[in-house]
């Protein structure tokens, strides 16, 4: 029995050395300062009016990143839905550059819909809000005023 104690203090003791000397490889290796800094997809407006048939636009932006700071590969998708579209159109869009809508000409709302930050296809965050609506309507002329020749 008294071999037996000895053999597990010697094991013990070489485990303590060989942790000991682990936390302090993994302490030299671990070293640095690692900053995170939380980035937000938002696009706007949520909700305009245009014309028939006139181009617009929807903004995004991914917290304070100017386009050119924009990890590479990330892209902005959504599905434009609406009368007219008998299947969702896909958009995509660089991160801080706008969603380009085409001139849509018949009326009616229109949503860009599931609005996404992915990367290789993997969806990384929904934006906020992650739908922005279009309508689109002839404006009304509210008076005429006519003169004769």
């Amino acid at each position: 029995m008294g071999r037996s104690n000895t053999c597990r203090h010697a094991l013990a003791a070489g485990l303590l050395v060989f942790v000991t000397l682990g936390v302090a490889w993994a302490e030299d290796v671990a070293q640095g300062e690692l900053l995170i800094r939380g980035a937000v997809l938002r696009v706007f407006p949520a909700h305009q009016e245009v014309d028939p048939g006139r181009p617009t636009v929807i903004q995004t932006s991914l917290g304070d990143l100017a386009p050119g700071e924009v990890p590479s590969g990330l892209r902005v998708v959504g599905e434009l839905n609406g009368p007219g579209l008998d299947t969702p159109v896909e958009l995509s869009a660089i991160p801080g550059e706008p969603f380009r809508i085409p001139g849509l000409v018949r009326e009616g709302t229109y949503r860009l819909s599931a609005i996404r930050l992915e990367q290789a296809g993997s969806v990384l965050q929904s934006a906020e809000p992650d739908e922005a609506e279009i309508v689109v309507h002839r404006l009304v002329i509210a008076s005429v005023t006519s003169r004769p020749l």
